[in-house]
C-alpha cells in the first residue's frame, strides 16, 4: 500500500495514490498547481474514461435484458408446449369416454357448455364495466382539475 489509504482514501500507490485530494501526485492540490496542459490532458483522460466506463454499463445492462428476454421466451414456449400436450391428451381422453356416452348425457354436456359460456360472458361483460366507470371517474376528475386551472387563469394543460 502507500500513503494513499492513510491519507483519506482514494487509490494506494508508492507515491501516495490520491490522497483524498483528487490529483495523482500526492498531497498536491488539483486546483491550479498542474501546468496547464497537464491540466487539459487529464481532463480530457477523465471525460474519455467516463465515456467507455458509462458504455460498459450500457452494454452490461443490455447485455442483461437480452438474457432476460430469452429466458422469459423459453418460459412461455415451454407453457405453451405443455398446453398443448396437456390439452391434447385431454382430448383423447375425452373422446374415448364420449364413445359409450348416451343421449341423455349428451345433452346434459351441451346444457352444461352453455350455462359455461353464459357465466364466462357475464363475468367479462362486467369486467368492462367496472373499468369502464373507472377511466371514466378519471377522466372526470382531470377534466375537472383542468376546468379548475381555467378559472383562476392558468391555461389548460392539453398533453
Amino acid at each position: 500500500g502507500g500513503m494513499g489509504g492513510v491519507m483519506g482514501g482514494g487509490m494506494a500507490s508508492p507515491y501516495g495514490g490520491y490522497g483524498g485530494y483528487g490529483s495523482p501526485y500526492g498531497m498536491m492540490p488539483s486546483s491550479g498547481m498542474m501546468p496547464g496542459a497537464l491540466s487539459n490532458l487529464n481532463q480530457v483522460l477523465f471525460s474519455v474514461q467516463s465515456v467507455i466506463s458509462s458504455l460498459g454499463q450500457a452494454v452490461q445492462i443490455i447485455g442483461m435484458n437480452t438474457q432476460a428476454l430469452k429466458q422469459l421466451v423459453e418460459s412461455i414456449s415451454s407453457m405453451v408446449d405443455h398446453t398443448v400436450s396437456s390439452w391434447n391428451e385431454m382430448q383423447r381422453i375425452d373422446a374415448a369416454s364420449r364413445k359409450d356416452e348416451s343421449e341423455e348425457s349428451k345433452k346434459k354436456r351441451r346444457r352444461l357448455r352453455a350455462f359455461r359460456m353464459a357465466i364466462v360472458t357475464a363475468i367479462s361483460y362486467l369486467g368492462y364495466r367496472i373499468i369502464r366507470r373507472l377511466f371514466a371517474r378519471q377522466q372526470h376528475r382531470q377534466a375537472i382539475t383542468y376546468g379548475d386551472n381555467m378559472d383562476r387563469g392558468y391555461p389548460a394543460n392539453y398533453n
